[in-house]
């Protein structure tokens, strides 16, 4: 349940300001806040920042980490952002680290709620501007991918892949 849901089941007012103002504090100290959202029976967990539109950088989702695993994949890509986007460049991302990256396409974060707290930031911030967004996909304990058609379909299920693959 959401905690807008979980104060109005209360019979409270929820205080949306509120939770504004600590998302943009978290990203003025951070350079970025961390969404995490609870998954459900046929969905898993996800997480993703918010604010990184403000540095003109996309956003970015991961899919299927618990909440310190998720914060701290993000928080790295984020602090390596430039270095990763150089090995992305060169196709070699994925033979320098676990994780890789694909662009989540529009209709995704515009018809879900996967980023709608990054949506929403960017609205608030810079109306005129679309989200851009990214998921980070990360590699299993063998090293495949969710792709891969050799990996456990219990490991694909945890990562739905919400952009296109590069062929």
């Amino acid at each position: 349940m959401c905690p807008a849901c979980e104060a109005e089941a209360r019979g409270e007012v929820f205080d949306y300001d509120a939770v504004l103002r600590g998302i943009d504090d978290m990203i003025e100290r951070s350079g970025q806040a961390i969404q995490f959202v609870s998954g459900t029976s046929t969905t898993p967990d996800w997480a993703y920042t918010i604010g990184r539109q403000r540095r003109g950088l996309p956003d970015l989702i991961v899919m299927g980490l618990d909440p310190r695993s998720s914060a701290e994949l993000l928080n790295e890509a984020d602090a390596r952002w430039d270095e990763l986007m150089a090995l992305l460049a060169t196709g070699t991302l994925e033979d320098a680290i676990d994780y890789t990256f694909i662009p989540v396409p529009e209709r995704i974060w515009h018809t879900t709620d996967y980023l709608l707290g990054a949506a929403n930031d960017a609205r608030r911030m810079v109306p005129e501007r679309r989200l851009e967004a990214m998921q980070l996909v990360w590699a299993s304990d063998d090293g495949r991918f969710p792709w891969d058609p050799d990996a456990d379909p219990n490991f694909q299920s945890m990562q739905a892949i919400l952009g296109l693959l590069r062929s």
